[in-house]
């Protein structure tokens, strides 16, 4: 159990070294490229047009409300006690 834990240790030292090298190397490769600038917003740019296109991103303006009411429901507003789920969901 004590080499398992030891091995482990030596692991874990491993790759915070190697994840710090890497860290270092993305930061440097960011800072010092002329037109870097430019080739990350051309990067970004894709996510932030499908972001908006999802609907991820906040908006304002006018709005559309849509109501759906046309599931069968008995006099007290309640759904048949046989109804299945294709019944109550729009396709």
């Amino acid at each position: 159990l004590v080499d398992l834990v030891r091995e482990s240790q030596q692991s874990v030292d491993r790759l915070s070294a190697e994840q710090g090298a890497l860290a270092f190397e993305r930061d440097n490769h960011h800072g010092g490229s002329p037109g870097t600038d430019a080739a990350l917003a051309a990067n970004r740019s894709p996510r932030v047009v499908m972001a908006a296109d999802a609907g991820l991103t906040p908006i304002r303006g006018p709005g559309l409300v849509v109501t759906l009411n046309d599931a069968q429901r008995d006099s007290e507003g309640r759904f048949p006690r046989d109804a299945s789920p294709d019944d109550l969901v729009v396709h």
